[in-house]
């Protein structure tokens, strides 16, 4: 539905634009955002799904076992990088309710967009979290990690 609402919108913009040489000032901003949130809702899925873009290349130089405990160390910090992001987040959008700060045209509070960041962040740690469960008990039964 995001995506349909994306292409059409923009779609709309750029007939009027070219066509009857008028653009609909707020298309823009809603289109911004919501390109915006889709990619970090996009990024929430690809991590619950575990299929999310990761450099395995070099790791196939060392052994199975080796390699495992790299791919969860990796994990690891990509947990402590979200909660971080996540935190920082949620001090930016507190400042923005305080410092109100709108958009130019749809006279929107800033925060409400920018709440997407400690939402997926937080939703992000909490998936890779998943995984990393969800793997290690795999192993345990005698699975791939």
């Amino acid at each position: 539905p995001l995506l349909v609402l994306l292409t059409s919108m923009l779609a709309l913009q750029a007939f009027l634009r070219y066509v009857f040489h008028f653009a609909l000032s707020w298309s823009e901003e809603i289109l911004r955002m919501s390109f915006i949130w889709g990619i970090y809702i996009a990024t929430g899925i690809s991590a619950k799904r575990d299929k999310h873009i990761r450099v395995t290349t070099p790791l196939r130089l060392f052994k199975k076992e080796t390699r495992n405990i790299i791919l969860l160390i990796g994990d690891g910090v990509w947990v402590g990088y979200s909660v971080l992001i996540g935190i920082v987040g949620i001090k930016l959008v507190h400042s923005m309710f305080i410092y109100r700060y709108e958009s130019p045209t749809l006279h929107v509070n800033m925060a409400f967009p920018y709440l997407i960041v400690p939402i997926m962040y937080f939703l992000l740690a909490y998936r890779v979290i998943q995984n990393i469960i969800r793997q290690l008990k795999t192993k345990e039964r005698g699975g791939k990690l």
